[in-house]
């Protein structure tokens, strides 16, 4: 009999998590995330919370897969799993033993860490300084990379987005703090031979109106699923930028997966998976 498997996230999207669940046959349900105000925030998780608990109750799910950035996605996961047979996966990103691996959380995090079955990892790099940072847990950390994720079949490339006389680039973005995408953009003033759309919901990142397009490049706004694929069907390369180490991108195996070349932030973790295959940009903060 197929077991009842459900992934559940709290976040504006998860491409890892999304394509994960396709693979492994689980239910995807993705609950939002709130990142400001701090007090509306914190109110976001803790009915997140309630709402993730009453899934499980509804679902009855015999494996629980969570997008682990904060703990208390996990422990609702716990205490379900305290009155009820199942196992629980936790999906560690970076987030969770980078930013919240500390007072007060640091205590919550080992205790659900415990609890849980599985712990995944995303890359080589992570699992080293999870093992050296946080002792006590290798027996059950496990490194599962992004699968590269199946391009639609309805989309096709097309010139919908293509600036004459120029090589167009997309910048896959969502404005997090780790992102120099103003950098970036500041240093492609005067290269006249491109054209740069930048994905993402910019507002959060405080983008005044006369940033949002320049001689160069254009600000695109959040796109859905179509739009967006689209729009990287039709570029003639991709671009990924973090700070972060211990992260990998999900725009880069969105290139691997259009066979596009690839420009990319240049971090020791990024390397180690990317090898001598994509364009390298020197660090911009």
């Amino acid at each position: 009999m197929k077991q009842r498997l459900i992934f559940v996230v709290w976040n504006q999207i998860s491409r890892r998590s999304a394509e994960l669940s396709k693979r492994i046959g689980a239910e995807y349900i993705n609950l939002g995330r709130v990142d400001r105000p701090t007090l509306k925030r914190l109110s976001n998780l803790v009915v997140n919370f309630f709402r993730t608990y009453s899934l499980f109750r509804d679902r009855r799910p015999e494996v629980i897969f969570t997008f682990h950035a904060h703990p208390l996605i996990t422990l609702a996961a716990a205490i379900y799993k305290k009155f009820n047979r199942c196992q629980v996966v936790a999906d560690l990103h970076s987030a969770a033993y980078l930013d919240h691996y500390r007072f007060p959380l640091k205590s919550l995090n080992r205790w659900v860490w415990k609890k849980a079955d599985i712990l995944l990892i995303h890359n080589r790099m992570s699992q080293n300084y999870f093992n050296q940072n946080i002792p006590g847990y290798s027996g059950k950390l496990f490194v599962l990379e992004d699968p590269i994720p199946a391009v639609p079949v309805h989309i096709m490339k097309n010139n919908l987005y293509g600036v004459k006389g120029k090589f167009v680039g997309i910048l896959v973005s969502r404005f997090s703090d780790d992102e120099p995408v103003l950098p970036f953009l500041e240093q492609i003033k005067g290269v006249n031979n491109i054209y740069i759309y930048v994905t993402g919901n910019y507002t959060k990142a405080r983008i005044t109106p006369d940033q949002a397009e320049g001689e160069n490049y254009r600000l695109t706004g959040f796109l859905d699923d179509d739009k967006y694929w689209e729009l990287l069907a039709g570029a003639d390369f991709i671009i990924a930028l973090t700070t972060r180490e211990y992260t990998l991108l999900s725009a880069g195996y969105e290139a691997l997966a259009l066979e596009k070349p690839l420009l990319i932030s240049d971090t020791d973790t990024l390397r180690e998976y990317f090898q001598e295959n994509v364009e390298y940009l020197d660090r911009l903060t």
